[in-house]
């Protein structure tokens, strides 16, 4: 241990061997106990751990003694690195005094030869500006003469606008006694105005009181002409019936008399047909229609099959001969 380090305590050395003793002893004594008095030796063995093992000055002490040396190590980086610090920048600082030396060297020379341009050039602005005073000079002499012709002609000018103005002021006078006619005429036309404005309105009153009875007068006249037109549009409708009327009485007449015409021109029309057809049944005609081709289809068949059973053809035998052979076949099977 160094000679900086802490003393600590440590327990007597009596007390640690009777600890170590009791601790080796601890399972001989647990064998010869009974449960109870085994968890009570077992609690007071806990409790004697815990006493023991309080005493961590030892370990704080090793801690202690370690933080101490990494201090020191930590010391002697600071002190190193604060002279290789202090010896870099004594370095860069000497540096950069160089350089600035140099730059001022730099500086003071160019500074040197533009002072002397600016002499140069300061002796050049003063020949232009000796030139240019002497300019100056004349056009001052010339605006001066200038001058005394302007004076002379606003002289003359004034005049003339002082002849202006008075022939100004005579026409100025002539139009105001003008403008005070105008204003005369224009009350005088501002009476007539109001005069004229007042018929007019009386006027209009007139017209829009004439508008009214007029109005009123329309609507009596529409209204006795809607009462005509409705009377008129109702008589009309029943002469329209009356007309419907006849003209349909009239259609009956000519189509039971061209009825009786047809009739009349079919001899051997059945009766039931002329019944049909006078009560305008056509479909009942039609129904008939059907049946009688039916009927006929089915009977020439038969004839045909029965002309067949004796060996004649339809296609070559004369219609009459042909009903005259059916007939005479019907009677020889009825015998």
């Amino acid at each position: 241990m160094s000679k900086n380090a802490l003393t600590t305590y440590q327990f007597p050395t009596q007390m640690q061997w009777e600890y170590h003793q009791l601790m080796n002893s601890k399972e001989s004594f647990l064998k010869n106990l009974s449960s109870a008095e085994q968890r009570k030796l077992e609690a007071l063995y806990v409790e004697l751990t815990n006493a023991w093992q309080r005493n961590h000055t030892e370990t704080l002490n090793q801690a202690l003694e370690t933080k101490y040396q990494e201090l020191r190590e930590i010391q002697q980086i600071i002190k190193s690195d604060c002279a290789d610090f202090r010896k870099s920048t004594e370095e860069s600082l000497s540096a950069n005094i160089q350089k600035k030396k140099q730059k001022l060297n730099t500086n003071m020379s160019s500074l040197a030869e533009r002072k002397k341009n600016f002499e140069q050039s300061q002796l050049q602005r003063n020949l232009i500006l000796s030139e240019k005073q002497q300019t100056l000079t004349q056009k001052r002499q010339t605006l001066a003469e200038n001058q005394d012709f302007l004076n002379l002609e606003s002289q003359r000018k004034s005049q003339a606008l002082d002849e202006v103005e008075e022939k100004l002021n005579e026409k100025k006078q002539l139009l105001t006694e003008t403008l005070e006619l105008k204003n005369e005429e224009l009350s005088k036309f501002i009476k007539i105005q109001t005069t004229y404005q007042a018929d007019l309105q009386d006027l209009k009153q007139q017209l829009n009181a004439s508008l009214q009875l007029l109005q009123t007068e329309k609507e009596q006249k529409l209204a006795e002409y809607k009462n005509l037109e409705s009377n008129y549009q109702q008589d009309l409708k029943k002469i329209e019936q009356n007309l419907k009327a006849d003209l349909s009485n009239y259609e009956e007449k000519l189509l039971q008399k061209l009825k009786q015409e047809i009739l009349q021109e079919i001899q051997n029309c059945p009766e039931e047909l002329k019944e049909y057809f006078l009560r305008e049944e056509h479909s009942q005609i039609s129904m008939k229609e059907s049946l009688l081709s039916k009927e006929t289809k089915e009977r020439w068949n038969a004839l045909t099959r029965g002309l067949s059973r004796i060996g004649l053809d339809k296609k070559g035998v004369d219609p009459a001969k042909f009903i005259e052979l059916m007939e005479q076949h019907t009677l020889l099977n009825s015998n």
